[in-house]
This record gives structure tokens, C-alpha cells and sequence, in this order.
């Protein structure tokens, strides 16, 4: 199983300029402190679109121990 990059909020602006240089595996990446909420930053064109999920206690189930 690939584990997930991990980064401090203080690289986030140079993974920002690799989504805008489609130099991530995906056209978006995600962060999340508990594994229950996630904020992600997807590319539209020349801007990032901003997503915010939390999931509910049904979702969560079996995935953090």
C-alpha cells in the first residue's frame, strides 16, 4: 500500500506550483489532520479550486485505528 506524501504547511506553496505544473500523480491533492476532515486543492486552469469534506461516523468506519 503507497502511503500518502506528507507535508508541513509551510511547503504548501511549492506543492501548489507542482498541481499548477501537473507534476502530481493527480490534478488535486488533499490534506487532512485526523483522517476525518479534508481540505483539497484541485486545478481548474490558471486557478485552484478550494473543497472542504468531513466525513460522517458511517464512512469512517475501519479506517482509523
Amino acid at each position: 500500500m503507497t502511503r500518502a506524501e506528507q507535508i508541513k504547511i509551510a511547503d504548501l506553496k511549492s506543492v501548489l506550483a507542482r498541481l499548477q505544473n501537473r507534476q502530481l500523480e493527480f490534478d488535486f491533492f488533499g490534506i487532512t489532520s485526523n483522517g476525518v476532515d479534508c481540505i483539497y486543492f484541485v486545478s481548474d486552469k490558471n486557478e485552484y479550486a478550494i473543497e472542504f469534506e468531513v466525513m460522517t461516523d458511517d464512512q469512517n468506519l475501519g479506517l482509523i485505528a
